[in-house]
């Protein structure tokens, strides 16, 4: 059997770019949205529900910068969606086609701006782990192995919690998922949050298992979701901080 390896260059558009929808917005973690995300990170029902552990400030940078990087995470920012500026990628794309010079092949300074410019509207976060399953025989040999990705989805702000933002994230990131080959997509989901599990159950991912000593459900979805045609994609961001 041939070992299934994580694509070496996951394409920069899969990290870097605005993604908008009627409702939520998804943008590149920037070191400019760290402070705040590194507030949200603090409250203590928030790192239950996710498992995680408080970092200090300059830690949070630190991870930040390492998302960016690292070829086996894709990390994006959730936004509220703007009542007035139509589709907030298409704007992003404007302001940035009016940046663009003879001399400027693309217009991402700019776009990148327009995210900055948009730090008020910061709701929470939605994350791809990806990663390779293998199973070994008894004799070490690899009897077979599968191309996958954690999603993970995070509304910090609880005045935008139940209004459809997690759902159109989480279909959002499953259809780029998919888009990079992987075989299913799963998530984990801590004992208490019944609103996580209620979320993936309507999206169609079915129960894998309990894991009793982690407290944790894994859920799992094997076949994309019906492509939502009021997606709408920006130009690429440039990296730089």
């Amino acid at each position: 059997m041939s070992e299934k390896v994580i694509p070496t260059v996951i394409p920069k558009k899969a990290k870097r770019r605005v993604i908008s929808s009627d409702n939520v917005v998804l943008v590149p973690y920037l070191d400019e949205h760290v402070p705040r995300y590194n507030k949200w990170m603090q409250d203590p029902s928030i790192l239950s529900l996710t498992g995680s552990e408080p970092l200090s400030l300059e830690e949070e940078y630190d991870m930040c910068r390492q998302w960016k990087e690292d070829n086996e995470k894709i990390t994006y920012i959730l936004l509220s969606p703007s009542v007035d500026e139509g589709a907030d990628a298409q704007s992003a794309n404007a302001e940035a086609a009016d940046a663009k010079s003879p001399t400027t092949t693309d217009g991402s300074s700019k776009t990148r701006q327009w995210v900055v410019d948009r730090l008020d509207r910061m709701v929470g976060d939605a994350n791809l782990f990806l990663s390779v399953c293998e199973e070994l025989g008894d004799n070490g040999e690899l009897v077979s192995s599968v191309f996958e990705a954690e999603l993970e989805v995070m509304v910090a702000e609880p005045s935008a919690r139940r209004g459809g933002i997690a759902t159109q994230a989480c279909r959002i990131l499953i259809g780029e998922a998919f888009g990079l080959g992987v075989e299913r997509v799963f998530v984990k989901i801590k004992d208490g949050n019944d609103g996580s599990r209620k979320l993936f159950e309507k999206l169609g991912f079915a129960l894998v298992r309990y894991v009793e000593c982690f407290g944790e459900t894994e859920m799992e979805l094997k076949a994309p979701l019906p492509t939502d045609p009021g997606v709408v994609f920006s130009d690429y961001i440039e990296p730089h901080t």
